[in-house]
Formats: structure tokens, sequence, C-alpha cells
């Protein structure tokens, strides 16, 4: 039923009128996610979708690379994925212990270092000599969600990335590159701007994007700010970003924008979750309206937060298995029968209608299924301990693998 523009991110005050919209009986979304009533994890074999790789294994010689804000390891698979897998991660600093025990379990654990970074001085970093800095840093302060206040650099979770900023101004071994993602918003904070005039003051050359992975095949939108840097050569593409002279380009050089992304049921599990899953009633007649409802054989489905199945607005997809029914055709009764099922939930009474959205077979989209989305390849895994909030929530702070892979080849080709 869902039919979310595919360019961008979806604010929130567009995806509610496109629930409203969808209560109206016409053709729109009915936005975005579900329940706190957790289904078991499962860890069955997925249909994964490997990131495409390059035709070659790029030469790194000794590229050594240090990661700031590592998560779950994107940044260091989109190392791989580019082609760089011989490349030498030096460290990985995370605080979170969760993510630090997932990167750990995929990448072994001499290389997380689970420190405040701006506890470490610049003479700590400078014993690396690493050729290569990746960021992903927290993205609190510049998130468009609705409980963000956009604080910027007054953020208390900013401190560390201005800290980094200082430590690059001092130290004697500068990396070579830097690579740095975060959200839609980022570019209009003040964080944005030290950074640019850091590096411009430092002799860098550096380029900045707006890419989604709509663009590059990928069904999921997931707008994000990215900006890579160099000390040497000069970029020699994309000298004008963008045709209204925005310094923010919308496409990577070199890559051709994808009309259709390829159909979601590429990047579903083979044996899901069960899709009977029960939802709480309250859930069910109350935040059915917010959900995003795609189906297999669409070629969309909307970002997803690490809030994913625990909060109803702005999450995430909800996924319909059962396309021979069309949610056009159920949904007016729904909407017949939800004022006497809110009655009697607003009772604390039985409900006593039948909810004609069953067959339609909704579910979560399961973790795996959410990594294959963000390009993770099918070696990913998590540790048995981790939960399955725990999961959506890492992966809902994580990166596009393919994307980022796409913007490292870029930054490591001399003649970029």
């Amino acid at each position: 039923m869902s039919t979310c523009k595919r360019d961008r991110d979806y604010p929130h005050a567009e995806q509610t009128a496109r629930m409203k919209a969808a209560t109206m009986g016409q053709d729109s979304g009915n936005g975005a996610t579900a329940a706190s009533n957790e289904p078991p994890a499962n860890d069955q074999a997925a249909t994964i979708v490997d990131v495409p790789r390059p035709d070659d294994a790029v030469s790194t010689g000794s590229l050594r690379v240090l990661e700031f804000y590592s998560g779950i390891g994107g940044m260091h698979y989109a190392l791989n994925a580019a082609g760089y897998e011989y490349a030498e991660v030096l460290k990985a600093f995370e605080i979170n212990d969760v993510a630090n025990a997932v990167y750990a379990h995929n990448f072994g654990k001499g290389i997380v270092s689970q420190n405040n970074i701006e506890a470490l001085s610049a003479a700590h970093y400078n014993k690396f000599r690493a050729d290569l800095w990746t960021m992903s840093p927290p993205c609190q302060p510049y998130t468009r969600q609705k409980s963000s206040k956009q604080e910027g650099s007054q953020d208390a979770r900013a401190k560390s990335f201005f800290h980094l900023l200082d430590v690059l101004k001092t130290i004697e071994h500068r990396p070579k590159y830097l690579l740095l993602e975060n959200v839609k918003g980022f570019e209009d904070s003040d964080s944005r701007d030290a950074l640019v005039t850091t590096l411009a003051s430092l002799g860098y050359h550096y380029r900045e994007f707006l890419l989604n992975p709509l663009d590059f095949g990928i069904p999921n939108s997931r707008l994000r700010y990215y900006l890579v840097a160099r000390s040497k050569a000069p970029f020699t593409s994309c000298e004008q970003h963008a045709a209204d002279g925005s310094p923010f380009a919308t496409a990577l050089p070199g890559t051709e924008a994808v009309v259709d992304p390829r159909p979601l049921r590429e990047f579903l599990e083979r044996e899901q979750m069960d899709p009977l899953q029960a939802w709480k009633p309250a859930v069910v007649w109350k935040r059915t309206p917010l959900f995003d409802i795609v189906t297999p054989s669409l070629r969309r489905s909307c970002c997803f937060t690490k809030n994913y199945f625990h909060f109803a607005e702005g999450t995430g997809s909800v996924l319909q298995e059962n396309e021979a029914i069309s949610i056009h055709d159920v949904w007016p009764t729904f909407l017949e029968r939800q004022p006497a099922a809110l009655a009697s939930l607003a009772a604390n009474t039985p409900i006593d209608v039948e909810n004609p959205l069953v067959p339609l077979r909704l579910r979560y989209f399961t973790p795996r299924e959410v990594a294959n989305l963000l390009c993770f390849p099918a070696d990913f895994t998590f540790p048995a301990s981790t939960s399955l909030k725990q999961r959506y929530r890492l992966l809902g702070n994580s990166i596009n693998v393919l994307v980022v892979s796409k913007l490292m080849r870029f930054l490591l080709a001399p003649e970029s």
C-alpha cells in the first residue's frame, strides 16, 4: 500500500501526512514500524545478497587504518568490499561494549579498543602512523528525529569528534586519507563547518556527498552525508558538485544512478521468523495506520533506525508476505472495525471483532534481512548472546556497506 518517494529519507511530517492520507482511503503509504513484543531471534540461513566487488583486489602496500566509532564493523567490511581486504586495520575505537562484542566476533578481539576517544592523547594516535581514518561520529546531535534537539557542537556527544579535529591539527603523522559518514543534517551543522575549515587549513582536498542506497540499486532509503579527503592528489572529477552550485554531490563520479532498485524479495531470508507473530492488540488496532507496509515485489523500503520493532513511527518498514491480497481491499474493513476495537481496549474488555489484516501475513524484517539491505556480507553474524533488540539497535546505527565501499574506491584511486 505504501508508495514512499524513492529519492530521499522521509521526515516525520511527510510520513505522518502519508499515514493520514492512507486512513482516508488514498493510495499512500501507511507507515513505520511496530510493537514491543519480541519475536525470537532467528539465525536460520538467509538468502544472502553479496556486496558487488571490484574485479581486482587493490594493491594496498602498507595501508594502515584507524576506525573511529567503529560500531559493528561496517567500515571494515566496506574496506574489504572495495578490494582493500589486505589493508591493516590497526584499531577500531568504540565505546559501546555490545557493538565491540559483535566486531570482535567477526574480526577478532585484538582490533577493538573500548576507550573514550577524547580520553586518549594526540601522541597515542600519532604512534599508529595511520594512512586512513574512518569516522561515523554519533548522529544524535544532527539527526532529524523528533527526540533530537540538533545541538551540534554543543551536544556532549560531539565532544570526541572535536577532540579528533584537535588531534588532526597537532599530530606529526597525519592520515593521508579520511572518510566520514553521518546522517542527513550533519551538512548543516557547525560540526561540519569546523571539519571542512580544519581540513582546508591543513591542506587536504575534500569532497562532500549526500548519497542514497536506492541510487545504487539497493531497495532501502538511507540518505547519508559523506566526506572524503586526502592530503596529496586533488580530486580531478566532480570539481563542480551539483548543477545548482550545492557543495554536496548527489551522485558518485563514475557510478551511474540505478533507475529501478532490485526487488525486496532478493534480500529476504528463505525461512523467516513466524509471520503470524502475535503483536499486542493495542499495537495492531492503534498503530497499524503508522506502519510502512511493503511487499516482496516492491523496490524500496524506509530507513531502518535503532528503534525498529520497538517504536511505531518512522523506524522502518513492515513486510506484507501475502501479495495475493491487496491491503486496499481490506483497509476499509479495518477502519470500520477499528473504533469498536479501540473502545474495548479503553474499557479493558475483550475485543470481539476480527482483525481483517491477519491474512496479509505482516511481519518485521528480520535482523539478517536488515543486514542484507545494509549490504553486510554473508559471513557477518551476531554472537549468540546478542539479543534481538540489540541486533536491531546496532544495525540501525550502522552504515550501508556498498555505498561506503564505492566511496573508498573513489577516495583511494589516485585518478579520481
